[in-house]
């Protein structure tokens, strides 16, 4: 703007603590993997559980408890209070210090999402769509370029072999599709681009991470979704944008991509039956793993068995350590992804189709996953807030 004596003065607008602090917050949580600590050897870092518990320590004495559901805070306290106690009866090992981090994480970033999204008036979106922008900027770096660019700030990152998919910003390739998963769900919350970003995080999910848990995953967002939106007045233009998706996708898969992972998984299920896809090692390995998690739950009665070596599947994991006391929480994590969807039909089916998927190697505690939980748990209050004014 120009000054009283006809200069020209520039502004700038500097954002408070607390908006930097909701930013770092929403960062890490797009980012779970990025930053290894030098104190706990962990794929997942602990940087959004740190930041989500300024953000409380910060907005409790001024809101309270007003933002979440009275039920959604009993059920995160006492799983919080369960964990603590069985980590007691654990023993102080490692296991049991990253297990309690991991509940800690359950308890406290949705709670924090839901502060930060107070603070921002709503949904977050041109943040969330710059991260994942970064992210596929990444990827498309490494897919073309340099497999293990940027790699040295990821925890724990393994790459495989050329003909494999890459990493982005994940310990693995399935964990990069994993991510890209949960930021469909984010991608729901969108105003404006909802076709630009989700093709984005399609490719990065399917082509550049050729994970076969990854495409799993997305597949059966994407039948639920296209359920979900088949009576809306964009149904039939969703529908006809994955028919030529389809035809698009396998023109490239049989004669560019032959040779690939990705290739392999789609020729041989086709090729066969879906078990070429159940024999695959990565598919086979967590198929294995939610098996022995889930029958050693029920061995054991679903009572808490405590916190021991790192068993491989989400909910089965949650289901050996806290036992019975676990249920709360795993239907409230099924219950707000669901809640992504319009149609109550829409949301029974995901809630059946997500507890499949994350008795998986999910890692409950990640807080892309959490954050969508949070996200959802403001949005149903808000909902039920105005239904009683009504």
């Amino acid at each position: 703007m120009v000054s009283s004596r006809g200069r020209l003065s520039i502004r700038l607008k500097i954002p408070s603590v607390s908006r930097i602090m909701d930013a770092m917050f929403i960062f890490f949580c797009m980012f779970p993997f990025l930053l290894p600590n030098p104190i706990i050897s962990s794929d997942l870092q602990p940087y959004a559980a740190v930041m989500g518990t300024l953000i409380c320590l910060r907005d409790l004495p001024r809101a309270g408890f007003s933002l979440m559901r009275k039920n959604h805070l009993i059920i995160l306290g006492v799983t919080g209070i369960v964990a603590l106690i069985v980590f007691v009866f654990s023993g102080m090992t490692m296991n049991a210090i990253r297990a309690l981090f991991n509940y800690y994480s359950v308890v406290v970033i949705p709670v924090a999402m839901c502060f930060v999204l107070r603070s921002y008036r709503g949904f977050p979106e041109t943040m969330v769509k710059a991260c994942i922008m970064l992210w596929f900027g990444v990827c498309t770096i490494q897919f073309f370029v340099s497999r293990t660019f940027a790699l040295a700030f990821v925890s724990g990152a393994r790459h495989g072999i050329s003909y494999r998919g890459i990493c982005g910003l994940a310990s693995e390739p399935s964990f990069l599709g994993i991510a890209c998963f949960y930021m469909l769900h984010l991608i729901r919350k969108f105003r404006k681009g909802q076709v630009l970003y989700t093709i984005i995080v399609v490719v990065m999910g399917c082509l550049y991470a050729q994970s076969a848990m990854g495409i799993i995953f997305i597949a059966a967002y994407w039948v639920v979704f296209l359920l979900d939106m088949t009576t809306t007045r964009k149904g039939i233009w969703i529908w006809c944008g994955t028919i030529l998706a389809v035809i698009v996708g396998g023109y490239v898969l049989l004669n560019v991509l032959q040779g690939t992972r990705i290739h392999q998984l789609v020729i041989g299920f086709l090729s066969s039956d879906s078990s070429s896809v159940l024999s695959d090692s990565s598919v086979s390995i967590r198929l294995r793993a939610i098996v022995n998690a889930l029958q050693d739950a029920w061995d054991a009665l679903l009572m808490p068995q405590g916190f021991g070596p790192r068993i491989g599947s989400g909910y089965g994991g949650f289901l050996c350590e806290l036992g019975f006391l676990a249920i709360p929480a795993l239907w409230l994590i099924s219950n707000m992804m669901s809640k992504c969807f319009r149609q109550m039909k829409s949301q029974v089916l995901y809630f059946v189709v997500v507890t499949f998927l994350l008795c998986n190697n999910t890692q409950i505690g990640n807080p892309l996953l959490l954050m969508i939980v949070g996200m959802n748990m403001y949005s149903a209050n808000r909902a039920q807030r105005r239904v009683v004014r009504r």
